[in-house]
């Protein structure tokens, strides 16, 4: 191909290469997604969550109190996923004509998607059984609370889809039961959103009050719908229909974990590769992804309701792209 390639509009290619990989950058530095919301990172293979097991006794005049152990639970983090995108713009593109919005729209769709891969996997360990409580192992004790082996996040209502206040109000109270009172947000797909916005009980609900972390939602681009319950919700089409998920925002810590590897991939950033120029591509990007959000750690801080029967069961596995 002829130096100094141009596009319709008259902007060189090299132009548009060199605009891309600065963006690539400053994309990188960003950060602001469901995984910044939730997650902490780690390359480590498993995780710590302590327990709130110390407590003080009577002890007479030449006592020595015993040790009080610290317990805790060990989690496993498996280990990252390695995913792949190539975009790019051929050789024959550029000589039939394109311009230079459709080459930005290239790279800028493919960083969209990186954030779809985000967003997923954020979400499926949230609902999918075995990242909340979920009836296998009894939760410590909190205050005067003591649970059971059998004690579940993961709930169901043969609703229609639909949730009344109760049920809310329970779920919330599931968290709250453990410790986890502030700042809770409901999230909920836009049909069943839709369909309760009317309803006369919550007409007249105030609005959700501003703090740091609703803020930091708006700023992503998440507004709450209404207020339910004293919980905001929040229309999000990743969660699947007839499913309601109530977790915490920076409240005792960030719920979740991403793996990353140890290596090159432990900073967790998207990887781009330029590649040259040939006779089939004029701009040529590979694009790598490492990690994954596979576990709940920190497992009172949400629940999750399916809404359409009256028992839980997981989202079907075609509604993840993972």
């Amino acid at each position: 191909m002829a130096a100094g390639a141009v596009t319709t509009d008259q902007v060189p290619v090299d132009l548009l290469r060199t605009e891309m990989i600065r963006g690539f950058e400053r994309y990188n530095e960003q950060d602001r997604n469901f995984r910044s919301i939730f997650c902490t990172q780690t390359t480590g293979s498993t995780v710590r969550v302590y327990q709130r097991t110390k407590a003080f006794r009577r002890m007479a005049d030449t006592t020595i109190p015993d040790l009080a152990r610290l317990d805790y639970q060990t989690i496993s983090l498996k280990a990252p996923i390695r995913y792949g995108l190539k975009a790019g713009v051929t050789q024959a593109a550029l000589d039939e004509g394109i311009t230079a919005a459709d080459v930005r729209e290239e790279h800028t769709e493919a960083l969209q998607a990186d954030q779809r891969l985000i967003t997923q996997s954020v979400l499926y360990p949230m609902l999918n059984d075995g990242g909340w409580w979920d009836g296998t192992a009894a939760p410590p004790p909190y205050k005067s609370n003591a649970f059971v082996a059998g004690h579940t996040h993961y709930l169901g209502y043969n609703v229609g889809g639909v949730p009344t206040l109760t049920i809310i109000n329970r779920m919330r109270h599931h968290m709250a039961e453990h410790g986890w009172t502030g700042n809770v947000v409901g999230w909920m797909h836009n049909n069943n959103v839709e369909n309760i916005e009317n309803i006369a009980e919550w007409a007249t609900a105030p609005g959700p009050m501003r703090t740091r972390q609703m803020e930091q939602l708006q700023e992503l681009g998440f507004g709450p719908s209404f207020i339910a319950g004293g919980v905001p919700i929040v229309a999000e089409d990743w969660v699947p229909e007839n499913y309601l998920l109530l977790t915490s925002l920076g409240h005792g810590g960030k719920l979740c974990r991403w793996r990353n590897h140890e290596g090159e991939a432990r900073d967790g950033r998207l990887q781009m590769w330029t590649n040259d120029e040939n006779v089939a591509y004029s701009l040529d990007q590979d694009y790598v992804r490492y990690g994954f959000c596979n576990t709940v750690a920190l497992r009172s801080g949400g629940v999750a309701a399916k809404l359409d029967a009256g028992a839980w069961a997981d989202p079907a596995a075609t509604v993840w792209d993972l």
